[in-house]
């Protein structure tokens, strides 16, 4: 990982995902550090701020409300699979980089090579940079996603509660397991998804971690 010493990304981003952090940097540094006029600090450093600044501005997003409506149907949904073996697949679903993905920008940042955005050809071009800016946009639109996304997945989890609750009701149907204890419950929550993460990075109001996870 190269970090150049005039870099404008946000350092929080190295608690999200080291890897993510580290490929940002290198974007950043080779160019600022190649040779020629427009291959400079001085032409690449305000799009790389920009960049930066939409980045802040995902991060700050509220999102209590969200991180709420996942949660408790993620308690109720556990703790039902467990007691009445329910598929617990949805689990694998709730996954913090999957659930926060940037607009999808986290995974295929990782995944270019070094000197993608070098496509500064001209100045006053307008974006400068095509394919910063394209990134720009797709981090300004990522958190109206992230909530469709949620929403199916806990209609998904929803949808199975309901099913258990209305056997209960009406049908004979046998408890075979026992209720997962609260540490179970606060390391299938937090600790396997990675949600533990987003409460120490992103915005999510007056919610706070379980007491065990301290």
């Amino acid at each position: 990982m190269t970090i150049h010493a005039s870099s404008v990304i946000p350092l929080w981003l190295n608690e999200w995902d080291p890897d993510f952090y580290s490929s940002l940097t290198s974007q950043e540094n080779v160019c600022y550090v190649r040779k020629g006029h427009l291959d400079s600090i001085e032409a690449w450093r305000p799009l790389f701020i920009d960049l930066a600044n939409a980045l802040y501005n995902w991060r700050s997003v509220e999102r209590e409300g969200l991180i709420d409506s996942l949660i408790m149907p993620m308690y109720s949904y556990n703790v039902l699979g467990s007691l009445h073996g329910n598929d617990l697949s949805a689990n694998l679903e709730v996954q913090v980089h999957s659930l926060f993905s940037i607009g999808g920008f986290h995974e295929a940042c990782k995944s270019r090579p070094v000197g993608y955005y070098d496509d500064l050809t001209e100045k006053g071009l307008a974006p400068p940079s095509f394919r910063l800016a394209l990134d720009i946009a797709t981090i300004n639109s990522a958190a109206d996603e992230e909530v469709s996304l949620i929403k199916s997945i806990v209609s998904t989890m929803q949808a199975s509660i309901y099913s258990h609750i209305s056997r209960a009701l009406f049908e004979d149907v046998p408890v075979i397991g026992t209720s997962p204890s609260k540490t179970d419950l606060a390391n299938l929550i937090f600790n396997s998804t990675g949600l533990k993460k987003a409460y120490k990075v992103l915005n999510i109001g007056n919610l706070t971690l379980p007491f065990i996870l301290h």
